[in-house]
């Protein structure tokens, strides 16, 4: 293998192949995608730095047993019971948050390359085959390379974490009075209500678009054990908590995000990986002040007023998305930006705050349909 070669160029990070085959280098650029559309017609200047630089920042600083030692002092009995409420098992909870204080997360990051980039282990993937019936389609799943797979393997799934309901939130479509009431939210559901502990949801990953998944569906996609699978649930729910407190210390409220998670069978048993990234545009985060959304959704709020967007709703696949105004592109620039000044170098929180009031100049001044 060659020392660098471009292995794959996705919508929004590149991934090229090192001299190790079992290495490989995620590179962030300054493209962006919403609506499963793909790259977008704008580059914001400095998103690839700011995503490897927090992404990094994440990864590095999780895996050190001491920030989930300091998180657990003040949360576990509180996470427990919580949890248990929700039909995960306090054992299992107990389990994931002592391995966390021992060893730390385990991800497939090894060290960040350069300001845009950083190395991973590289995780095998079994992509699914489309196909028809009836005029519906479907995926083919190759289960048995993939459950025979021992090296890394991503889980087919994205793995959702959810503290409440934002406005466009698709919560509110799924959500039952009984799971409502018991993570200590009113009933009906109304937007902003926030949740105790977090929801825990299930999309596919390497279909066309995300389709969402039951219990039983996601955790026979998974492969994994039942043991396993509850491992899976705890890990995503004890990280969202900590990612929350972590946000909250620094002015910002987080409300869901998303992670994928990869498979490793060892001697004893089935190691869960944490594998992408983690920052802006796998979390909705808003600035309470102001209210705005100060993460990739601020994007897709931009795009909803636009007549793309509608078309798309309408099944229009032909017409592609606007570019954005000057403003805009800044604006959004700025953001990724910031929040890397936020996350990394601890900068004021009070810089999202006047962020937060900018943001909402601009989205406030974009016209329905744009451009005017």
């Amino acid at each position: 293998m060659s020392a660098r070669a471009l292995v794959a160029e996705g919508s929004v990070k590149n991934l090229w192949s090192t001299e190790n085959s079992n290495e490989i280098d995620f590179e962030f650029s300054d493209a962006y995608s919403v609506f499963d559309w793909g790259r977008m017609p704008d580059q914001l200047q400095g998103k690839g730095e700011a995503l490897a630089q927090i992404g990094a920042f994440f990864f590095e600083t999780l895996a050190s047993p001491d920030p989930w030692t300091d998180f657990f002092k003040n949360a576990d009995a509180a996470v427990v019971r919580l949890g248990t409420k929700q039909g995960l098992s306090g054992e299992t909870l107990i389990k994931t948050a002592d391995e966390l204080t021992r060893k730390g997360l385990i991800s497939h990051y090894l060290a960040a390359v350069d300001t845009r980039s950083f190395r991973v282990r590289r995780a095998e993937v079994f992509v699914p085959k489309p196909a028809t019936y009836y005029g519906s389609s479907a995926f083919s799943y190759p289960l048995q390379p993939y459950l025979l797979c021992r090296s890394l393997k991503l889980i087919p799934l994205e793995v959702v974490f959810r503290f409440g309901v934002p406005h466009g939130s698709s919560y509110f479509a799924r959500a039952t009075q009984s799971s409502v009431e018991s993570l200590g939210a009113t009933w009906p559901l109304k937007e902003q209500a926030r949740f105790s502990f977090p929801v825990i949801e299930f999309f596919t990953k390497l279909e066309d678009t995300d389709r969402f998944l039951n219990f039983t569906d996601a955790m026979t996609l998974s492969g994994l054990s039942k043991v396993a699978f509850d491992r899976l649930i705890a890990k995503t729910a004890l990280l969202g908590l900590w990612l929350q407190n972590f946000f909250a210390a620094r002015g910002l409220e987080l409300w869901d995000g998303k992670f994928e998670w990869g498979a490793l069978e060892t001697n004893d048993g089935t190691e869960l990986v944490l594998l992408d990234s983690i920052g802006p545009d796998e979390l909705r985060l808003t600035e309470p002040k102001s209210g705005m959304q100060v993460s990739k959704e601020f994007l897709r709020m931009l795009y909803r007023k636009s007549k793309w967007f509608e078309a798309r709703k309408k099944g229009d696949t032909t017409s592609g998305p606007p570019k954005l105004g000057e403003s805009q592109r800044t604006i959004a620039a700025d953001l990724y930006a910031c929040l890397r000044d936020v996350v990394v170098q601890g900068v004021d929180a009070r810089v999202v705050e006047h962020l937060g009031s900018e943001m909402k100049k601009v989205l406030d001044q974009t016209p329905m349909g744009w451009p005017r």
